[in-house]
């Protein structure tokens, strides 16, 4: 067993490529990072009922997976986006973590996020979408 404190050649030599991976992809190695830190608040399954369902005015919720590719491009998008509607409460949920409630809601892959209003479902965008179309289901709620 090699030791965790004395990094050998085979470990730096990994680290170099993994860098070099997430350089010629395009992706920072706080890509990560970046998803978990876009939309205002994570909120947990348990949180649900009382910031989501129980709720009044418009809510988004967006579901996203640590790793996944379309979420790192699609939540950067989203919190630049959130600024311009300030009636809506933003929260986000890692869809590993739940899996019972995301079945309930139909989310069928991530990203996928979710316009509320009062607790009751008003659309849904799934996959990658564009600025626009973000905005455009957005809209509703600066027209309360």
């Amino acid at each position: 067993m090699i030791p965790l404190n004395k990094p050998n050649n085979n470990m730096k030599k990994n680290i170099f490529l993994l860098l070099a991976f997430f350089a010629l992809a395009g992706l920072s190695p706080s890509a990560q990072a970046d998803v978990k830190a876009t939309l205002l608040s994570e909120i947990s399954a348990e949180q649900y009922p009382s910031a989501i369902k129980n709720s009044k005015g418009y809510t988004v919720l967006g579901f996203y997976r640590s790793g996944c590719s379309h979420c790192e491009s699609f939540y950067p998008k989203v919190n630049k986006i959130t600024k311009e509607y300030p009636a809506a409460n933003f929260y986000k949920m890692n869809v590993s973590s739940a899996l019972p409630l995301a079945k309930e809601l139909g989310v069928l892959g991530v990203p996928t996020l979710f316009i509320f209003k009062d607790g009751k479902e008003l659309s849904r965008l799934n996959g990658d979408v564009s600025d626009a179309e973000i905005r455009s289901a957005l809209a509703v709620t600066n027209n309360q």
